[in-house]
């Protein structure tokens, strides 16, 4: 029952239909209550031992525990009582949600049943993108998004989604992420009809990401690609698809990218990324708090980039363990897919593995340009690839596959140095960025 309530919360967390088919349902506070019902159930079925427990030696408890202890000690560092209670009862809602779908998606059958779930919805948000530039309306008499292309006379329509997908970037990180899923079910089965419709959802959300005219989510698209076909084909191949791909993408180059890429805009987000720097340099060690940022950014802006977004506010200590969380679910499933397989069901996991590679590797690209540090998607994931890790931890064993996948006990400071490294590089970036600007 658990696996039913936390998929019907995230169906009404993701696609909202309190918010523009049926209002009415908002009354019972739909989200709220699924949720607590998932959490009871999953409870319920832990205690009647119908579910198990993840290994406690599982790496993912102490990344996402730490994460939690951190978003905590961001604000009990500055004595900051009221905003420790707040973000405990924030985050927590995430961490739990983390927990029970991770406990829930206890088999490969499972995971492939919730795969073609989150598949479906992103078809049906694709739809609604698509329906707002074609017809000039969505879902509920939803709208695009209208803004001026710099330098022009002319305006570009974006198109994107309701609640926390409101924002189009957010649509088109979403509908990005779908893209290896759906080729996961479209290689997966072997039924004509069902291929057929796997073949026209992944048309759908690729033409759907670029009606959402995200210059993010785009280069999160090439990225995907270029990771997909790398792990596909040899170098030499792969170095005759970049050429072409660069022919492509000087065909249908989104028209938000015709002011260049240091725009006003994109100008503005250094400028918010250099104010969070600062802010950061005064507190390197727990930040300035879980949900503070935005006092130090000019009218309470967004930062507009995950990264730096979660090293300002959880200071070092924080964004070690946020970011061992991004690096290890990369790493962890490009060294899963790699072992040997023996039955259907491990083929099937492997291949699974192997699709969502390029997924999470457009993902973090798209994040840069983002402040989703704590959305909802990357836990989702997160989630996905620790039962993946636990399923496969169950023929290898929990501390061979840590030391497999370079979080065993003598490996432990390989995450936080990669985390450092790319405060480092991140800042680089930054600086550079700026110059060109």
């Amino acid at each position: 029952m658990s696996f039913f309530f936390i998929c019907i919360y995230l169906f009404f967390l993701i696609i909202r239909p309190q918010d523009w088919a049926l209002p009415m349902l908002e009354v019972f506070r739909p989200v709220l209550l699924t949720q607590a019902l998932a959490i009871g159930f999953c409870a319920l079925e832990v205690m009647g031992k119908t579910l198990k427990m993840p290994d406690k030696r599982n790496p993912w408890w102490i990344l996402m525990g730490g994460l939690f202890f951190s978003v905590a000690m961001s604000h009990l560092a500055n004595t900051y009582l009221s905003g420790f209670v707040s973000s405990v009862t924030d985050f927590g809602k995430i961490f739990i949600t983390f927990v029970v779908l991770w406990i829930n998606l206890n088999t490969v059958k499972r995971l492939e049943l919730f795969t073609l779930f989150l598949v479906l919805m992103c078809c049906f948000i694709s739809v609604n993108c698509i329906l707002q530039i074609q017809t000039g309306t969505g879902f509920g008499g939803s709208e695009p998004l209208i803004r001026p292309i710099p330098g022009s006379d002319e305006f570009v329509y974006q198109a994107h989604y309701f609640g926390i997908f409101s924002d189009p970037n957010d649509t088109a990180q979403l509908l990005t992420l779908a893209l290896p899923l759906t080729v996961f079910v479209l290689i997966r089965y072997s039924n004509f009809l069902l291929r057929i419709a796997a073949m026209i959802v992944l048309i759908t959300i690729v033409w759907a990401i670029f009606t959402t005219e995200s210059r993010g989510g785009f280069l999160s698209l090439v990225v995907t690609a270029g990771v997909a076909f790398r792990k596909m084909m040899s170098v030499k191949q792969f170095a005759f698809c970049c050429f072409c791909g660069v022919f492509l993408i000087t065909i249908f180059l989104p028209s938000r990218f015709s002011g260049g890429l240091m725009d006003d805009s994109m100008r503005e987000r250094v400028n918010f990324w250099g104010e969070a720097n600062y802010a950061f340099i005064h507190k390197p060690v727990f930040g300035v708090g879980y949900g503070m940022i935005t006092d130090y950014i000019p009218k309470n802006r967004s930062v507009h980039n995950s990264y730096v977004h979660a090293y300002s506010e959880l200071g070092t200590f924080g964004y070690i363990f946020w970011f061992s969380c991004l690096a290890f679910a990369f790493i962890s499933l490009w060294q899963m897919a790699e072992l040997k397989t023996e039955s259907t069901e491990d083929r099937h996991l492997s291949l699974w593995l192997k699709c969502l590679v390029p997924g999470l590797a457009g993902m973090y690209l798209s994040g840069y340009f983002l402040s989703r540090t704590y959305q909802l998607p990357f836990f989702v994931i997160f989630a996905m690839c620790a039962a993946c890790y636990t399923l496969v931890a169950r023929q290898t064993g929990v501390r061979p596959l840590n030391d497999y996948c370079l979080i065993g006990e003598r490996k432990w400071w390989i995450w936080p140095c990669l985390s450092v490294t790319s405060m480092v590089f991140i800042y680089l970036s930054i600086r550079v960025m700026n110059s060109m600007g």
